[in-house]
Parts: C-alpha cells; structure tokens; sequence
C-alpha cells in the first residue's frame, strides 16, 4: 500500500487547503496583461480596480495558466495528507460566475489529481479548525487571508508561487506541525496583503532553520526527497534473530507505513555514519552496532538511499521521537503491514534479501554474538 490509497481522515484530522489565484493560478500575469502593463508591480489602484470590474462576467478565471510549480505543490499535499482541498475567494459582485469558472479551470488542469472538496468562499476562515478544535492549515498567497485563518484558530502558509520556492512550503507544515503537535505554542501570525501597486509586503520573519535542514528542505522541494542522499536502516537482533521497522508517524511522508530509521546525510557526513546519529536520534540507541549494505535505491533527480542491515546484539526497547508512531520486532517470515515504499524496492533486490535471511540464520545459530 502506498500513501494515495490511504484515508488520511481515520489517520488524523488536519485538512490541508490551497488556495487558487497566486497559488496555482497564474492570476498576476492575466491581471496585468487586462492592464496593459509590464507586471502586476505596475498596476495602479486605479488599473487595479478597473480590473477587477472588466473580469465580472467573463470566463477569466477559466483561461488563467498554471504555475509550474503547482503539480509539484499538489503532490506535496498529497504525499503527507493522502488528499488536498480547494479553497478560493470569489470575485466581488460576481460570485456565481467566477465560482463557475475557476471548476471549469480547475476540472481541466487539474483533472489528473483532483482536489476532494472544492470551496469558493469570501469567508474561508470558516474552514480553519476542526469541530474538535484542530487546525486546519491553508496555503495563500494573500498575508490577509493568512491572518484571518490563523485568528479563527488554524495554521497558515503564506506563499506566492511566481515569488516563493516550495521550501517555504516545507518550512511552513514544520511549523504547522509543530504547532498542531504542541510542540511550539500557537502565536497567530498577523500579515498585511501586498500593495500591488507599490509592491511592500509585511510578513513575518523566516524561522530560523538549521543550516542542514534549510538544504534538506530545498532538495525535497525540488525532488520530493528530504535531502541530496540519506540512509537508514533495518535492524537485525542477534539474540533472537527478529528485525525491527519504525511505524512513521503522520509528520512524515508515507505516514502510517512501516520503514526503516533513517534520514537525510548531512554535508560531509558517510552513509554509514549518518544511519549511526540517525539511529540514535529516532531510538535512542548508542550501543555496539555492525552495519551491513544492502540495496542503495536511486532516483533520476540524483537523489539516493543507502539501506542497511544494523547488527545488534539484543532486542530494545526503542525512545521514539517524533518521526515514528511505533515500532515492532518480527520474524523475517512476518513482516509487517503496510510497508513503506522504499522497504517494498528494497525487498525486491534479490542480493539484499539473501543478505538479511543469511544474517537472520546466523542469528538464529549463533545467539547473541553479533558484534
């Protein structure tokens, strides 16, 4: 099983939305060829009103282009959500219409990965929480909108597409994460909209970020990985010849799925020393360990995963931190379900699922002498 056949709603509650216009439309480029002007930065308050007035009634909003980066940021939402929803303002004095004509752009462009609820509202703060009090979590570009979601209790991303890689997105669920896991305490940001006709923006400071993770959360924006290369691994022990996987937690991508303990590789760091401080990181593991290769997985963005079988010498109990739901000891005749799809190639190579049934026979022959 992989994460498009999951129900994200029996697995949390957060509902991810994104808005159209700025987001995934390219609304700025129409407005400003109706203006007759070089870019949106050149419309007027005047232009900008005399816009707005010539789009009411016309199909618009139906002949807006996509953003590039809209099929990337989609399959985003999908990967950590298991769906996305649409939520997108009308135009003023032209409701039913502009509603008519953004489905009508929407049914076409993104007819391939369809969102599973679409709202066309003025007032999406309505959408920002949960019955039970959740945050939902909105993507827009207006630092207005943003404001008022977060005021009614939700957690929002400002992010324009044409100004805005997609690590700010990434950077955005962490917090929004973070937030809705009570990790850090809820402080509503309070944004300003962009004067677009003189193009000042107030929005709130970029969070600091570790230097690694600022890279890891650029090279997932543009491969869908976290991070150029990473590792994990498979742990085998040799008292009692059973493996041990992580149960990865709805923070993370394949949430609910059963994978190795792993990450990113930091610059300058060897595979195998990142699965060690990976290891210890998500298990609170620091005792003897032998790592033995198996399959490295590559991708055609460059991005790679070193897999290993980790050696030790008896069962623990794992200190999970935020990255695992759970995890599980098992025979390698039992694995557990569903698996993560990296394990899945993984079992696929014949030379690393040899390694392991050899390790596992001379666990079970040879009780506890691993390392």
């Amino acid at each position: 099983m992989n994460i498009d056949e999951l129900e994200p709603k029996t697995k949390y509650k957060t509902e991810v939305f994104l808005d159209m216009d700025g987001v995934l439309a390219d609304f700025f480029s129409a407005q400003a060829k109706l203006a007759d002007v070089p870019t949106y930065r050149d419309i007027s308050p005047e232009q900008n009103e005399m816009t707005l007035n010539k789009m009411v009634g016309t199909n618009f909003f139906a002949t807006l282009d996509k953003f590039p980066s809209a099929d990337q940021l989609i399959e985003m939402c999908i990967r950590i959500f298991g769906h996305y929803n649409i939520c997108s303002s009308p135009l003023r004095g032209d409701y039913d219409n502009s509603e008519l004509n953004k489905k009508i752009w929407i049914a076409e462009h993104l007819k391939k990965k369809l969102p599973l609820e679409i709202y066309i509202t003025p007032n999406k703060q309505q959408h920002a929480k949960q019955p039970d009090g959740t945050p939902n979590i909105l993507i827009d570009d207006r630092g207005s909108n943003i404001t008022s979601w977060e005021a009614a209790g939700g957690v929002g991303i400002k992010y324009q597409a044409d100004e805005d890689g997609l690590d700010v997105v990434v950077r955005g669920f962490k917090r929004a994460f973070d937030i809705i896991n009570k990790k850090i305490k809820h402080e509503p940001l309070k944004l300003v909209s962009r004067d677009r006709s003189k193009g000042n923006l107030i929005a709130q400071p970029d969070q600091e970020i570790k230097e690694n993770d600022a890279e890891h959360s650029a090279a997932y924006a543009k491969t869908g990985f976290w991070g150029r290369q990473a590792a994990g691994c498979i742990f085998l022990a040799m008292d009692t010849g059973r493996l041990c996987l992580a149960e990865r937690s709805w923070e993370v991508l394949n949430p609910g799925t059963w994978g190795t303990w792993g990450g990113a590789i930091d610059e300058g760091e060897d595979p195998a020393a990142a699965v060690r401080r990976e290891a210890r990181e998500e298990t609170g593991y620091n005792g003897p360990m032998k790592l033995i290769p198996l399959y490295i997985f590559s991708d055609p963005s460059g991005f790679k995963y070193y897999n290993f079988l980790a050696l030790v010498r008896e069962e623990f109990k794992p200190r999970l931190n935020w990255e695992s739901s759970g995890y599980k000891w098992f025979e390698a005749n039992d694995w557990p379900s569903p698996l993560h799809p990296g394990v899945v190639k993984l079992l696929k190579d014949s030379a690393s699922v040899s390694t392991i049934r050899k390790y596992v026979r001379l666990a079970k022959e040879r009780r506890g002498d691993a390392t």
